[in-house]
């Protein structure tokens, strides 16, 4: 038996010389090879033969192979090439007659004779074909004019004929007088825009096959001449045309029958064709878009690309040159490839392209040589029987290869069904016991009896995880553990554990100082840690006061563990922690009121604050304020204790408040201010009075807000919250207006009565509060920070409502707010202007300056006038004044 007690049946597959060092024999040791067969292979021809012409030559050797690979092993084998002398070729002569190639037609009728003389030099068995486009006869390609259409050629030209997109004139022939004669039938026409239709007539020469008259056993060209770029897919958009080309034969009385109706090809479609066709095109064209070809060329497979002159003239010198180089090139590749199947290719011959990529390339072939290419499969998994194809580019012959994988052991198993290997209770299968039923386990030593064998195996997974954590086999339902590589054992009911695997100290497991028991450090008396690497102490944790990390925090390893936002190294600084300046600032207030007795401030200080009234402050801490409801200001210092929220406070008795403003001054200053101005103008001066207007929702604590958040208290949350919502869906544009009338209804049903004064009160508060909010574009947060701010005596739960209600609709609020800004466009009614002079000022740069005031009277979308004021200086209405005039110049030229 090669695996040992409790080893897992995977150890089997292994590399040879492991499984050699493991002792394992070869005679044992099953290890598929790949096999390769040819199935047809006809030898090389030599060359073409005239009188055999019904016997396609062969040029490519093998033609078809099997192979059975084993996954992941490459197979390589050899393909043998050859150019067969005197090889048949069909020339497909396509030529633009838009009305630029003029010349080129005049030259091209007389030189049929020179063309055919060339290509007899390169074979005996030659034909050529002949055909013409120019493009699609619709706008804006082709003028559509019915005279235009007939003649589409300048007036002076009295040989033109009517507008074509492509024609084929005459089918492959190797009668030169035939040739001749049909290309001298031809004249000019014409179309409108540069780009020519030639990709479309290139598609129906490479799909007509039977109508062009391509032979089986040929090398096929198309020489394509123009002097312009081409159209190609999407193109047809421009005329309406939105059908894609489908790539088919549409030849009807040689002409194409389709050619309005479908699009360009694209030039992906046009290579996949023309590849699949075996057909190369030399594109002969002139100077001006050799260039465009060339980037053409580099996207189509076994393509050249020839500069062309003017008339034509080096049309057939051309040719021999772009044959030549076309046929001494040969590119061996593939079709479509199976999934998980990959090919490469290493060429052996003199002047080869690199080894090892998806071609194999060979330069400079002549006609006779032979040459071959190392084509190397390699299956990357398990696959059925499939096939593919091997063929140079341009060429017909092809290696047609089959290739499925070997994925099953070729064991020569004892017939015994019960082995002896299996405790007489199964049979042997690749050396693994196929147990009879009713018996499991390695080597069937377990009689399960009428218990379902995966039920067994399933008690030994962990959250159906893998069987015994891959550490071990199931035995009867228990997992019997393997070794770890240290000589113990792996343990626990999943064999989940081991005592090997724990952290490291000082290259030590556990730090020398404790245990490893199933990945974790038991620590010996006097160390803690994950690695049990610190002693036991809470010295360097304890602050000068005795205190271990102030209370904020633990002691691990002799440092402080601190709470999140406190620093060490005694977690007595929080950068992060709100100012307790601010969160007790309720809690100061009420210690304040209460003249120092703590009574009833428990809600707001939750026993987190000791304190004290002083005179003079004793702490060096920072001095906190608040303003308290009758606007005075609170001053108070806090020190913390140890712990989080423990606070010792000292707070002045004596409070700052504002002194009432001197009324008579006031009213003295005015009048001495109206007797020292003097009048500069006819008009007596005009100075608005100045107003500030403060919300008194956001600006502390007063008298009118302390009364309407006392008369909102009297309501419940459901109450609070429909009279919210009925203001709210006002300023959202849902309704009207507000029904205060409907809402003291809803107060009444619900035993609530509060007078006319106290109604208007809340819904006035509310509108105020919830416009202002929208329009600042207030969180739910800030709103409830803003409302606390203001009056410290709301009720929690109604502070609640707002908060769930503002989160919801404040969005929509501010939307609806700025889209009455922007809607909000007044109309100028009358303008007034007065000229004054600065008498007192916050800096004494301003006094005694005059100054322009402006009054505007505009009339705003609801119908209201509104009066708008602004101030200015001298050089600021001068530059005013210099606008005004502008925008009269500008208005007097439209």
């Amino acid at each position: 038996n090669f695996t040992k007690p409790g080893e897992q049946e995977a150890v089997r597959c292994d590399t040879l010389s492991q499984l050699v060092a493991r002792g394992c024999s070869n005679d044992d040791i099953i290890s598929p090879k790949n096999f390769y067969g040819v199935v047809r292979s006809t030898p090389l021809s030599s060359s073409f033969n005239k009188r055999q012409q019904q016997q396609e030559p062969i040029q490519l050797a093998p033609q078809e192979v099997l192979l059975k690979l084993r996954p992941g092993m490459p197979s390589t084998f050899t393909v043998s090439f050859k150019r067969v002398e005197g090889y048949p070729v069909d020339l497909y002569y396509l030529m633009d007659l838009s009305y630029s190639m003029e010349d080129d037609l005049r030259n091209i009728k007389v030189l049929g004779t020179e063309l055919f003389k060339a290509l007899k030099n390169i074979t005996e068995h030659a034909k050529i074909g002949f055909g013409a486009f120019v493009d699609k006869t619709v706008l804006p390609f082709t003028n559509t004019n019915k005279k235009k259409l007939e003649k589409p050629c300048q007036k002076k030209e009295k040989y033109c004929q009517p507008a074509f997109g492509y024609r084929h004139v005459l089918s492959m022939t190797a009668n030169e007088k035939d040739f001749n004669e049909e290309v001298k039938k031809q004249n000019i026409s014409g179309n409108l825009d540069p780009p020519e239709g030639s990709l479309d007539a290139m598609m129906q020469v490479a799909v007509c096959g039977d109508k062009i008259g391509w032979r089986e056993n040929s090398t096929r060209l198309i020489v394509l001449t123009t002097d312009a770029g081409f159209h190609m897919a999407g193109d047809g958009k421009l005329a309406g045309i939105l059908e894609p080309n489908d790539e088919k034969c549409h030849i009807e009385e040689n002409v194409n029958a389709m050619n309005n109706q479908l699009d360009y090809p694209s030039v992906g479609q046009l290579a996949t064709q023309l590849e699949k066709n075996n057909i190369q095109p030399i594109f002969a064209v002139t100077n001006d878009v050799v260039d465009v070809y060339k980037k053409l060329s580099k996207m189509i497979p076994k393509s050249e690309v020839e500069e062309l002159n003017k008339d034509s003239k080096n049309i057939v010198t051309l040719i021999k040159r772009a044959y030549d180089r076309l046929s001494s090139k040969v590119t061996m590749t593939h079709d479509d490839l199976p999934a998980n199947v990959i090919v490469t290719y290493t060429p052996i011959c003199p002047n080869g392209g690199p080894a090892g990529g998806d071609e194999g390339v060979c330069n400079d072939v002549g006609e006779g040589k032979e040459i071959s290419f190392d084509v190397t499969v390699t299956a990357t998994a398990c696959i059925g029987m499939q096939n593919f194809t091997i063929s140079p580019l341009g060429i017909r012959d092809t290696l047609k290869v089959t290739v499925t994988t070997k994925c099953n052991c070729e064991c020569d198993d004892p017939q015994d069904n019960n082995h002896p290997q299996c405790n007489s209770k199964g049979k042997v299968n690749c050396g693994i016991c196929s147990c009879n039923t009713g018996f499991v386990g390695q080597k069937c030593e377990c009689a399960i009896g009428e218990k379902d064998e995966s039920a067994l195996k399933e008690s030994c997974r962990r959250a159906n995880g893998t069987e015994c954590e891959g550490r071990g086999i199931c035995v009867c339902g228990r997992c019997s553990c393997h070794p770890t590589d240290s000589g113990t054992s792996y343990h626990g009911d999943f064999c989940e554990c081991d005592d090997d695997h724990c952290e490291m100290f000082r290259n030590q497991l556990c730090g020398g100082n404790g245990r490893c028991l199933c990945g974790k450090c038991m620590c010996n008396k006097g160390y803690e840690g994950s690695a049990c690497h610190c002693k036991t102490s809470d010295d360097g944790c304890r602050t000068s006061g005795g205190t271990v990390c102030s209370g904020r925090g633990a002691c691990k390893c002799n440092q402080c563990e601190c709470k999140d936002g406190y620093q060490r190294p005694f977690c007595e600084v929080c950068h992060g922690c709100l100012d307790p300046c601010q969160t007790k600032q309720t809690c100061m207030e009420c210690l304040f009121q209460t003249g120092g007795l703590g009574r009833n401030c428990t809600p707001a200080c939750t026993d987190s604050v000791k304190h004290r009234l002083v005179d003079m402050f004793t702490l060096t801490k920072k001095s906190c304020k608040l303003k308290d409801s009758e606007g005075c200001w609170i001053t108070f210092k806090m020190e913390q204790l140890v712990g989080e929220d423990n606070y010792w406070a000292e707070i002045l008795r004596q409070r700052e408040c504002p002194e009432l403003p001197n009324i008579y001054a006031i009213v003295g200053g005015s009048i001495k201010g109206v007797v020292v101005i003097g009048l500069l103008a006819d008009n007596p001066l005009f100075k608005n009075a100045t107003t500030t207007v403060a919300n008194p929702t956001f600006t502390g604590a007063n008298k009118v807000v302390v009364v309407v958040v006392g008369h909102i208290g009297r309501l419940s949350s459901e109450l609070f919250t429909d009279t919210c919502l009925h203001i709210i869906g006002y300023l959202q544009g849902l309704t009207k207006g507000v029904d205060s009338s409907e809402i003291s209804n809803t107060f009444q049903r619900n035993g609530v009565n509060l007078d006319e004064n106290a109604l208007q009160s809340i819904i006035r508060f509310l509108l105020l509060t919830f416009r202002s909010a929208g329009k600042s574009n207030l969180s739910a947060e800030d709103l409830v920070s803003k409302l606390e701010e203001g009056c410290s005596k709301w009720p929690k739960a109604s502070l609640q409502v707002v908060h769930t209600l503002w989160t919801k609709q404040g969005p929509l609020v501010h939307s609806q707010q700025e889209a009455q800004a922007m809607l909000s466009i007044g109309k100028l009614v009358d303008m007034q202007w007065k000229l004054g002079m600065a008498v007192s000022s916050d800096t004494c740069r301003s006094l005694n300056s005059p100054f322009v005031s402006m009054l505007l009277k505009i009339a705003e979308p609801s119908g209201q006038i509104s009066h708008k004021s602004f101030e200015l200086t001298i050089p600021q209405f001068q530059n005013f004044h210099k606008q005004f005039k502008e925008m009269a110049a500008v208005l007097e030229t439209v």
